[in-house]
């Protein structure tokens, strides 16, 4: 039996951000870590270290709290990475070590008697010069010394693939091997007491730190001198390398990745705009926009004031952007906008414009939002549980901001509006795609909104606003010690960030010199905790610790530190006290019988309410499954438990167990749907699979709910060029569908149902809300579904639906789009009663 249970809880808020902290706690480092090298930083180490320039794909980047750098001192290689890392390894082997003769140039000794001409593949080799091959190697990519039983292991792989085929590919398989080591593809901070008792990092895990921080790769042999010299710890001298390192091109680019990141920026490439209302978007403006943000943002750097990223209305302009903004030039170069539309500062410009907007309409709400979690680094509530979006209800020849006014006139929305709507409203001069308006929808636009109670009016006065609000500063600060350490700042940390944070007022917010401060806190430097063994000195000595539930300490017994003494976060239960310290309450549901019947009570005020009956849906089947007096009545989507000889009745083809997402299936799907009767159209799955007995789950549309069309894939690649009829069931055909919808009026779709001789029969969903939603919130509902490899698939499939489900719609489906680590996902609303 399958057997669905769609919740929906809470989730507590992450502590905000604060700029003074009470009662003076014992300041404590970010814990020590274990990182996987992002995908920038593998190439680069790849290329400092064998001069290859790798370009095959790698594994993707996951960003948490906004960073890469956080996502993978978090993440594990998974099985598929590691096969992307096996191929990427056995091709810089290969490329290093071509043949017989480019092996033995390799290596620093004679590897066979005679001369390499002189002997064939076969030869009997030095068993001594390949061991110092090894070792060379090793100390070469792993930087360290290899260990007695680590020589061997990899000299005995030599060995055996030598004298089972040659010494060509037994060189080539160490090679590989050492590129695939965790002491390649990992940086590991375990740290060392020092005189005072702290752990610090090591020389060689600092200069790590500051190498990948400053230039996204290893260090250099200027940096590795003052790691065998030991002089790295020392001030003067660490201040000396970092500001060495951020005269580097290489810090100029790894600093502009950091505020890609924060924009959010590589997103510009794959938003989604309306062709018919935006007919001269292009990748050439798209690229303009890009590059227009990454030279403002080196330019606040290199003025020595940073404020004038969101004050400075000089741009670098392409000759597409030049005349989105009303200028003409014939090459790249920079310019003074026009006055008089109020650019000034990064809120002016068109790629966060766009970027923070809908594929139709600009958006206060999605601007204002990411002015108050991105720059002033506050926490924005989610919608309270039921509360549903949309603005269907209001005069939609209204301006947008009166639409939103009005909206927030209800009580269940004001609280997160007023965060976010003041903010948003001086950026209406601009439409979704960043273009100057007069007029929304025939009405003046009215730019005025606020800042925490100052009063502003259009982009400008907003910018410089921004500029003078002392948590601006406080969040660049806090965001760049997050991408350094690779960690989210907790209650210990606070003032680390304050303190930095005055200094950076007190330099005339010169970015640099906020940098340099940072390598040279305490925050940078040292960690809490430790990786190797958790290893202390001084026997009966305390340090503080931190659980999610509170402080405690820690003792040093026997030279181990025991564990932290904070309190644990324990299950939660009925009581009225929060066990699992996540800032919810009593945030329970359980079932319960009501008259022999099925039923659900909640949790309130520490005891369980009453059990309340729970309808069974109404499905398409002659009987009135939801007592309500009426049979088959307002059907609107139906889940029809199917089973695996029912689809091959529909399609043989579709095989549930081995293609679950399949043009079989979604064909079998389809053709169930249109069969039920009750006005059912089609349909989309398959959301569950149970191979124990053989069954499967479709979502069926009412026929009010979808537009069924016929249309061929040449027109689908007009849409996305990549939706070939070869490949039908895949992300660009899911791209090119939503995207062919959206641009017809119909919002989004899916399919190909069916698809024949280039003609493909496709699903429009005209009352579909597309939301992008990270993979994280999927793989929490259905563990199964992640990404990247496993973004198609049933696992998927359910998770979409039920997360719709859970901000109170009737179900959903997607991905339609996908980039980095978020899924697009269209999800359908209830109908109105009576239809």
């Amino acid at each position: 039996m399958l057997l669905f249970l769609f919740s929906c809880s809470l989730s507590a808020p992450e502590k905000e951000a604060k700029s003074t902290v009470e009662e003076d706690p014992v300041l404590t480092p970010s814990s020590g870590r274990m990182w996987r090298l992002t995908e920038q930083q593998y190439r680069n180490k790849v290329l400092a270290l064998t001069a290859i320039q790798f370009e095959g794909e790698l594994p993707v980047d996951y960003d948490l709290h906004g960073y890469i750098s956080v996502g993978s001192g978090e993440s594990a290689i998974a099985p598929y990475d590691l096969e992307l890392y096996e191929t990427a390894a056995w091709e810089i082997a290969q490329s290093k070590i071509v043949d017989r003769v480019s092996f033995e140039e390799f290596v620093d000794c004679s590897l066979f008697a005679q001369p390499s001409s002189m002997i064939a593949e076969e030869a009997i080799y030095d068993i001594n010069c390949v061991e110092q091959f090894v070792t060379n190697l090793a100390e070469h990519l792993w930087y360290r010394t290899l260990l007695l039983e680590e020589r061997q292991e990899i000299t005995n792989l030599f060995e055996e693939i030598a004298n089972q085929t040659n010494v060509t590919l037994a060189g080539q398989a160490v090679y590989a091997s050492m590129l695939l080591s965790p002491s390649f593809l990992l940086r590991t901070e375990g740290g060392e007491i020092d005189g005072e008792g702290k752990l610090r990092l090591t020389a060689f895990e600092l200069a790590e730190r500051l190498s990948y921080f400053l230039t996204d790769g290893p260090p250099d042999e200027q940096l590795l001198v003052t790691v065998q010299d030991g002089s790295l710890h020392q001030d003067d001298v660490l201040e000396f390398q970092a500001r060495r390192l951020l005269q580097s091109p290489k810090s100029k680019d790894a600093l502009i990745n950091f505020f890609r990141q924060t924009i959010d920026i590589e997103r510009i490439l794959s938003m989604d705009k309306n062709a018919e209302l935006f007919p001269y978007d292009s990748e050439e403006l798209r690229q303009g926009m890009i590059a227009e943000l990454d030279y403002l943002f080196w330019m606040a750097v290199e003025s020595g004031d940073f404020r004038e990223i969101l004050t400075s209305s000089y741009a670098y302009v392409n000759p597409s952007l030049a005349s989105f903004y009303g200028l003409s030039v014939n090459e790249p170069s920079l310019q003074m906008l026009p006055s008089n539309q109020q650019r000034g500062g990064l809120l002016g410009r068109a790629g966060f414009l766009a970027l923070n907007s809908t594929a139709v309409r600009s958006s206060p709400t999605h601007r204002g939002k990411f002015i108050r979690t991105r720059l002033l680094c506050h926490d924005v509530p989610p919608p309270p549980e039921g509360v549903v979006a949309s603005l269907d209800e209001i005069d939609d020849s209204l301006p947008l901001r009166q639409q939103l006014e009005q909206h927030m006139a209800d009580p269940a929305c004001v609280g997160c509006h007023q965060l976010t709507d003041p903010l948003g409203f001086p950026l209406e001069h601009y439409d979704a795609m960043g273009q100057w308006r007069e007029l929304d929808n025939g009405h003046p636009v009215d730019a005025s909104g606020s800042v925490d109670g100052v009063d502003v009016d259009g982009a400008a006065s907003l910018g410089m606003a921004l500029a003078a609000h002392h948590r601006f500063s406080y969040c660049v600060t806090a965001q760049l010690m997050r991408h350094a350490t690779g960690s989210l700042e907790g209650t210990s940390q606070y003032q680390y960030v304050t303190d930095l944070t005055n200094g950076f007022e007190q330099s005339d917010y010169d970015f640099r010199q906020l940098v340099v401060s940072l390598v040279l806190s305490e925050a940078f430097r040292f960690i809490s905790g430790s990786l190797n063994g958790n290893v202390c000195t001084d026997s009966g000595a305390q340090r503080q610790c931190e659980s999610v539930c509170g402080e405690g300490i820690e003792l040093c017994i026997d030279g181990q530190w025991q564990g932290c003494n904070a309190p644990p976060p324990q299950v939660e239960v009925c009581d009225g006290i929060d066990q699992d310290c996540d800032g919810v309450v009593d945030n329970l549901v359980q079932t319960c019988e009501f008259d022999g019947v099925l039923g659900v009570q909640e949790c309130l005020s520490g005891a369980w309410d009453e059990c309340s009956y729970v309808s069974s849906p109404e499905v398409c089947d002659g009987a009135d499954n939801d007592w309500n007096g009426l049979i088959d009545d307002n059907l609107q989507t139906e889940l029809v438990h199917t089973t695996f000889s029912e689809l091959k009745q529909f399609h043989p083809a579709c095989d549930p167990l081995e293609a679950p997402v399949s043009g079989p299936c979604n064909a079998a799907a389809n053709r169930l749907c249109e069969d039920r009767g009750c006005d059912m159209r089609t349909g989309f799955g398959l959301l569950h699979v149970d191979p124990l007995e053989e069954l499967a789950i479709v979502s069926c549309l009412h026929s009010d709910l979808v537009d069924v069309i016929s249309t061929t894939f040449e027109t689908l690649a007009e849409s996305f060029a990549y939706c070939f009829e070869t490949d039908p069931v895949s992300a660009n055909c899911n791209a090119a569908i939503n995207r062919h919808c959206a641009s017809i009026g119909l919002s989004t779709g899916f399919g190909p149902l069916e698809h024949s001789s280039g003609t493909a029969v496709i699903a429009c969903t005209p009352t579909a809300d597309v939301h992008q939603v990270p993979y994280d919130d999927l793989t929490a509902l259905q563990q199964l579904c992640h990404w990247p490899e496993q973004r198609y698939s049933e696992a998927c499939n359910t998770a979409m639906h039920q997360w719709c489900s859970a901000q109170g719609y009737q179900t959903g489906y997607g991905p339609l789009e996908n980039y980095q680590n978020d899924a697009w996902v269209a999800c359908i609303p209830f109908m109105e009663e009576g239809r």
